[in-house]
């Protein structure tokens, strides 16, 4: 007690600045604590600025903490789905180089904007009533109202602007690599033993197309094929009448 009465009277005589977060009880110290001042940390918006807060739907944070506001942003794309021409159609979800071709009477620029391949005066998709009508699009003929590619050599053909190497030749039927138009030629593989498409000589003793002249008793000239592209000839020494003998050249 007198050691704690000491430190009381020595401490009256200390300056009222001193006791400064001291608290007292009479005859007893109970606890000291220090002031500080309690300063918020500075914000990441930078000298001057808030902290930046949340925007609403469509709106955009600005710098210095303000917002941007907005309506959702733009109108959604073009598609070939949205029932409006717009983009790079021709005309309604349909033509140009992202949407299908058009059917006919539709709006187009190209014969790619149309399902038939013909775009009439540069302006109207239609159906093709000939071959010419398909000149913008490669190797394709007119085949009922549309521009269709062109056959292929061995393919069964009509007519030669039908097969991509232009011939058809009328005794096979069938796209060839040539005219195949001498006698005794065919495109046909039973008929030449080779293959479909390709232009050879008719098997020997043969005579598809009735070609050589059917004349037995009158002409020394047979009536089937060589197998070298012509027609066989009688051989020599054949009586071709009653007064002519063959020479087996075909005289």
């Amino acid at each position: 007690m007198i050691e704690l009465s000491s430190r009381l009277v020595s401490s009256a005589l200390r300056p009222a600045s001193f006791y400064l977060g001291i608290f007292l009880v009479p005859g007893l110290v109970i606890a000291s604590c220090s002031v500080t001042n309690s300063v918020d940390p500075p914000t990441s918006a930078g000298t001057g600025a808030t902290a930046p807060t949340s925007a609403g739907a469509g709106g955009e944070t600005a710098t210095g903490g303000q917002t941007a506001t907005g309506t959702g942003g733009d109108a959604a794309d073009p598609t070939c789905a949205d029932t409006a021409k717009n983009g790079a159609e021709t005309d309604v979800d349909c033509g140009g180089d992202t949407c299908d071709p058009c059917e006919n009477d539709k709006g187009c620029a190209l014969a790619g904007d149309c399902v038939s391949g013909f775009c009439e005066a540069a302006t109207t998709c239609a159906a093709c009533t000939e071959t010419a009508h398909c000149s913008e699009v490669a190797d394709t003929y007119c085949k009922d109202g549309a521009c269709t590619p062109t056959l292929a050599l061995g393919t069964e053909c009509a007519a030669n602007d039908s097969c991509k190497s232009g011939f058809c030749p009328s005794s096979d039927g069938l796209c060839c690599d040539t005219e195949c138009a001498n006698i005794c030629e065919g495109c046909r593989a039973a008929d030449t033993g080779g293959t479909d498409g390709s232009c050879g000589a008719i098997t020997k003793d043969s005579d598809p197309a009735d070609e050589c002249p059917s004349m037995q008793g009158q002409s020394c000239a047979g009536d089937t094929c060589d197998g070298a592209g012509a027609c066989l000839v009688k051989t020599e020494g054949t009586v071709c009448d009653t007064t002519y003998v063959c020479d087996g050249n075909g005289a």
